[in-house]
């Protein structure tokens, strides 16, 4: 969010058009119109491939202090050296600025994964390979609470609250039948209410959940 009326504007990194289509209309105006082939004009490529990092939030070239808010929405674990993007994000925001981060979870994804082959030796293999992200989630970077902490720490950040983050209802990536995604959203909302027992019977050292979120804040 600039800090002043212009809006400046820059492409992002999408893995499929169906799923990119989904994300950048929210950031479109109500009577805005995004398609394929916009996409596809935008960036060069067929809309068929998977769409790579055109460019780095470092090579946007704006100015110091030009933000009051930067965020991270599931963008940090897909970028092999996570901690350029957050210091360029550190560089960006004024005193007093907020950075939001939203990762995956690596406590969750590790116990999902053991879990996920577990199973799959019960016979139900066929299903679950089709489906491997409904259960975990592994990209370039999987953050704890601990190292999560400690990237924003060494960007520069005052970290104010890391925390569980609820779920996205259904399935993210859009491969579900209308039942399925309601079957799925309940499945989420159950596991984010036992995780979130478990944080506050620990008083908030273990976040179990499969994502978590980090609120980041500039020294005045």
């Amino acid at each position: 969010m600039p800090a002043h009326a212009d809006r400046p504007t820059a492409r992002y990194q999408v893995r499929s058009v169906q799923r990119a289509l989904t994300i950048l209309r929210t950031f479109l105006p109500h009577d805005g119109e995004l398609s394929a082939a916009d996409l596809s004009k935008e960036t060069g490529l067929d809309p068929s491939t998977v769409f790579r990092l055109l460019v780095t939030l470092e090579a946007q070239g704006f100015a110091d202090a030009s933000f009051d808010l930067v965020t991270f929405w599931n963008v940090l674990e897909c970028m092999p050296e996570p901690l350029p993007a957050l210091r360029e994000a550190r560089r960006l925001l004024g005193p007093g600025g907020r950075l939001f981060v939203r990762t995956q979870n690596l406590a969750w994804h590790v116990v999902s994964f053991r879990a996920t082959e577990a199973i799959k030796r019960l016979g139900l293999r066929r299903w679950l390979d089709r489906t491997p992200h409904l259960t975990f989630i592994f990209n370039a970077i999987c953050f704890s609470r601990a190292t999560l902490r400690l990237a924003l720490a060494r960007a520069g950040f005052d970290v104010v609250r890391i925390r569980n983050s609820p779920p996205i209802p259904g399935d993210p990536y859009l491969g579900l039948a209308a039942p399925a995604e309601l079957g799925l959203s309940l499945v989420k909302g159950a596991v984010f209410g036992g995780a979130q027992a478990v944080a506050l019977a620990s008083g908030g050292r273990w976040l179990v959940a499969p994502s978590l979120e980090a609120w980041g804040r500039v020294s005045r």
